[in-house]
């Protein structure tokens, strides 16, 4: 599922299409496992996590919920409701990456959100994108880095017991 929603068709930005993630790298260091796997799916929005023993992945992107959770599915009925507030947001995104118009070299595509500058002055998040060679796809994932910024304004946590989830599991992710 993964691999196919990766192949999907976007706007490339100059009136084409291309596939929604490429990873195009030589791997010409010695890197630990899972410090490299981490690095391969976050160039593609995926992470990793350890679930009866095995390795399994998640892809944010959209889907449709797995299950509503009401009052009922909550230990004693308690949603606790927070968010990291406005002064967390980030006013700009960063992405490395190879640029094959330049000869390989590193190149940097950024995304700004004026509004978060006016309000809290200039917050960037920073990242090298392992494996992308394309500015377009550089340039969606800071438009991606500033929309989990914008996610993290809000959250709501909760405890259940897992008798609640025995025929429905829930993983990461949903």
């Amino acid at each position: 599922d993964i691999a196919k929603y990766n192949d999907g068709d976007v706007d490339n930005g100059q009136g084409g299409v291309e596939p929604r993630f490429i990873f195009d790298a030589v791997l010409a260091r010695r890197v630990s496992a899972p410090s490299l796997i981490k690095q391969i799916c976050s160039s593609m929005h995926v992470m990793m996590f350890w679930s009866a023993g095995r390795m399994r992945f998640v892809q944010d992107r959209p889907q449709t919920p797995v299950m509503w959770i009401t009052n009922d599915h909550v230990i004693d009925g308690k949603f606790v409701y927070a968010g990291t507030g406005q002064r967390e947001q980030y006013s700009h995104a960063l992405v490395s990456f190879t640029d094959p118009a330049r000869g390989g070299a590193i190149a940097v595509e950024a995304e700004m959100r004026r509004a978060v500058l006016a309000r809290q002055g200039y917050s960037a998040k920073e990242v090298a994108l392992l494996g992308c060679c394309r500015r377009s796809q550089a340039r969606r994932h800071a438009r991606w880095l500033l929309e989990k910024s914008d996610d993290r304004l809000f959250a709501v946590t909760w405890r259940a017991g897992l008798d609640y989830f025995a025929d429905n599991p829930i993983r990461p992710g949903d």
